[in-house]
């Protein structure tokens, strides 16, 4: 049999190298399978793929893989049959209350649906999907006039912002501070060598509480470890003593991302501009001159002095009203001495309200320290 003769007969037979079946290795697979489930694009593929299996490979290639493994970038996974209307609606439901994507127009929600939930769908039909959900935000992105969003306070104490500053961390200050978002009061603002402990910023909470007579109707902070005991005497003092319900306490203490915490940012971006270059100044000609150790004993906690009388003369100038719960000290006092915090924690965990929904599942929770463990105050 000659040579023509057999590849005629091959491609009679189905024999022909075409015809044999092709696909990358498994582990190539499995890598631009996960990949495509993700809606990551080319170079995110050949990215991930150079981590996973040090294969370097073109783009091409990666669209050749795509075309063996019969996967498509654009799909539709409502006709396809794979989701229904409601789920989708009920996805992006979800990213824009609990991913906090209020203002994500419909490119960013289409890349949201893939990453996030694995849903793929035309970016048209998330479109009209937006555009009944929130026509008002849509229109204004596509007019690019989107407004700011708006911090309502309805008076001293309704809402106080804390938040930590790092700028001078390295140099073993570091500050945590306490501010009245419709006044802009500085509350407290405590310095130690640390600002990521639960137990010091749960200290500090009640020591300003103590000073100013009363805890807010809401603190608001970012999602910091460090702020789990102070959210668990937020909600247990309000449900003690303001006469609220245990779902009403719960709703007193407001996480929010670090972007959306703006008054007391705000106040971290004034001191850094008008007191901190200053700061670093005297400390670098100290170090320069061997005058200054980082781990020396001048690292102390101090609260800034407040004027108790503030929050009665504010309201009635500004035509507004008190907003704070009155509280005696003697309780807050009772709480910082009595170390009683393993018991709060257990009350909201077990009885009333799980804090799983607020923290990470592998955040650990500290007894909190009292008063005599921080060190005493110096200027």
């Amino acid at each position: 049999m000659s040579i023509r003769t057999l590849n005629r007969k091959r491609k009679l037979w189905g024999l022909q190298q075409r015809d044999l079946p092709r696909g990358p290795p498994p582990a190539i697979q499995a890598s631009i399978r996960s990949s495509h489930s993700k809606g990551l694009i080319l170079k995110e593929i050949q990215a991930r793929l150079y981590k996973e299996t040090e294969l370097d490979v073109s783009i091409r290639t990666i669209q050749r893989y795509l075309q063996q493994l019969k996967l498509r970038q654009q799909t539709n996974d409502l006709q396809d049959g794979k989701v229904s209307w409601d789920k989708v609606i009920e996805c992006i439901n979800h990213a824009r209350t609990e991913l906090l994507q209020t203002s994500a127009g419909y490119r960013s929600m289409h890349r949201i649906l893939k990453r996030f939930y694995s849903i793929s769908i035309p970016r048209n039909t998330v479109y009209d999907l937006l555009k009944e959900i929130d026509p008002e935000g849509l229109a204004q992105r596509l007019r690019k006039t989107c407004k700011r969003r708006v911090f309502r306070t309805h008076g001293p104490n309704h809402v106080w912002a804390c938040d930590g500053h790092d700028k001078l961390k390295r140099f073993g200050i570091c500050i945590y501070g306490f501010i009245d978002a419709w006044s802009r009061k500085i509350l407290g603002m405590f310095v130690h060598v640390t600002n990521n402990d639960p137990r010091h910023i749960g200290v500090y909470f009640l020591q300003t509480a103590a000073k100013a007579g009363g805890i807010p109707l809401k603190v608001t902070s970012d999602f910091g470890s460090e702020t789990i005991d102070m959210a668990a005497y937020q909600m247990f003092i309000s449900y003690k003593h303001a006469g609220i319900t245990i779902e009403e306490a719960a709703k007193r203490m407001h996480f929010t991302k670090s972007t959306h915490n703006q008054k007391i940012e705000a106040l971290w971006s004034q001191m850094m501009k008008h007191h901190n270059q200053a700061v670093i100044n005297v400390i670098m000609e100290k170090i320069e001159s061997d005058y200054f150790f980082y781990f020396s004993g001048c690292q102390f906690s101090r609260q800034v002095l407040i004027d108790g009388s503030y929050t009665k003369t504010t309201p009635e100038n500004a035509g507004t009203i008190e907003l704070h719960s009155p509280l005696p000290v003697p309780p807050i006092s009772h709480i910082v001495h009595q170390n009683s915090l393993g018991q709060l924690i257990n009350f909201f965990q077990f009885q009333l309200i799980p804090l799983n929904k607020y923290f990470n599942r592998n955040t650990q929770i500290k007894k909190p320290c009292s008063p005599t463990l921080l060190p005493g105050s110096m200027m």
